[in-house]
């Protein structure tokens, strides 16, 4: 799980009435709001629904729904909730049908990555870990498809790019954090 779950009770979380302040001082047409997909379940639900009962007492007819990036064109799996509000309540609205995916990571990958990128030999032994195969927490595929968020980075689950690079003991990669 990542993030620290704490919802309201975590000043991240509060920013969601900073939020609803702005819309009810500046009282848009419509606005778009968007948060980690688990919101919904958040608490067993009851996050969600005080943001949903706070966009009703704004006069916000809203629409929600669980979006992936892969599913529009970018390849990166990424799950987000977005939610659309527009001020009055005689709107109907569907949220865009998904878009082949015409890209893969590789064709947004630099031709040169300096070697501090590259794994080294305790890095390769954890991603490619029994452990790690069996639970799929990493993809190493030299034809990869989508990729893992960016904040990814910071540990060692997610998407590695694998080079075929002469001589090299070592060569899988994580993502450079520009790429």
């Amino acid at each position: 799980m990542i993030g620290k779950r704490k919802g309201f009770k975590d000043t991240r979380g509060t920013l969601f009435y900073d939020f609803a302040r702005v819309i009810k001082e500046s009282r848009p047409k419509v606005f778009i709001y968007e948060n980690v997909k688990g919101l919904t379940n958040h608490d067993k639900g009851n996050t969600f629904e005080t943001m949903k009962a706070t966009f009703d007492e704004l006069g916000y007819k809203y629409f929600y729904k669980t979006l992936n990036s892969k599913d529009y064109g970018i390849p990166q799996h990424r799950q987000r909730i977005f939610v659309i509000g527009f001020k009055g309540k005689s709107v109907n609205f569907d949220f865009p049908e998904p878009i082949p995916l015409q890209n893969s990571m590789q064709d947004f990958l630099e031709d040169y990555i300096e070697s501090k990128y590259y794994l080294k030999e305790k890095g390769v032994k954890f991603v490619t870990s029994f452990k790690n195969r069996k639970k799929r927490y990493t993809q190493i595929n030299g034809n990869i498809a989508i990729c893992q968020k960016a904040n990814q980075q910071f540990n060692w689950h997610g998407d590695f790019v694998f080079e075929d690079i002469e001589n090299a003991e070592f060569n899988e990669r994580p993502l450079h954090k520009y790429e």
